[in-house]
């Protein structure tokens, strides 16, 4: 009988720690959610940053690009008054020199 009473008393005591547990074990949860929020917060800031910084590039590819649209109509049209007129001027050759250094430093970047 005295045995019985032992695993009563036993039962009892751990029937009353079961909340204090279960309080324990929702802290830890919560706080294992605060960190998952906070890493994936984290996470899309460090996103977000290489967003921007990729917009950046391809704004400035994009400017590039128009720039050596433009200097190829300008040749262009250079190239066709050389072919009609047959005279080449120094400064068509000093912007023709200045227009392939500048396409091959560009071309060195990408």
């Amino acid at each position: 009988m005295r045995k019985e009473g032992i695993d009563r008393e036993r039962k009892r005591d751990s029937r009353e720690k079961l909340p204090d547990f279960h309080c324990c074990l929702q802290d830890e949860a919560e706080e294992l959610r605060s960190e998952m929020l906070e890493m994936r917060d984290m996470y899309m800031e460090e996103d977000m940053y290489q967003l921007q910084e990729l917009r950046q590039q391809l704004d400035q590819v994009n400017k590039t690009c128009r720039i050596l649209q433009y200097r190829l109509r300008k040749a262009e049209r250079r190239s066709l008054r050389v072919a009609q007129t047959g005279q080449v001027d120094g400064e068509l050759i000093r912007t023709l020199e200045h227009d392939i250094q500048v396409s091959t430093l560009l071309n060195s970047y990408f």
